[in-house]
């Protein structure tokens, strides 16, 4: 199952995200051309991945603040096991745990 949320502008706060697949990018979330004023604050981020990059979160043109999140158990098959950025995209990542995360490329963040 796929389920698709738009959040414009707004935050995704205390929020748990586990088990989630994507044959693309973004376990859990793809973020594409993101409102700056979007964030994820105090969210888990488990055992999700993605076959291109991006594990649990992919960020395209995106620029969201992350702040007080865990990723653990997450993978890509492509870059950025936790999380991949894209195309000019610069999140801002402050207090998070990046924790038993696996790729082929070997890195927690990636920046593409």
């Amino acid at each position: 199952m796929f389920i698709t949320v738009i959040v414009r502008p707004g935050s995704l706060t205390n929020c748990r995200f586990y088990d989630n697949l994507a044959a693309d990018r973004g376990g859990a979330i793809y973020s594409v051309a993101a409102d700056p004023s979007q964030s994820m604050v105090n969210c888990t981020f488990t055992g999700n991945s993605a076959v291109l990059g991006g594990g649990a979160v992919y960020n395209d043109g995106s620029d969201p603040v992350v702040a007080n999140c865990t990723f653990s158990g997450n993978s890509a098959n492509g870059n950025g096991d936790a999380m991949t950025d894209l195309s000019g995209s610069s999140p801002r990542i402050s207090n998070c745990i990046f924790w038993s995360d696996s790729s082929y490329s070997r890195s927690q963040v990636e920046q593409a």
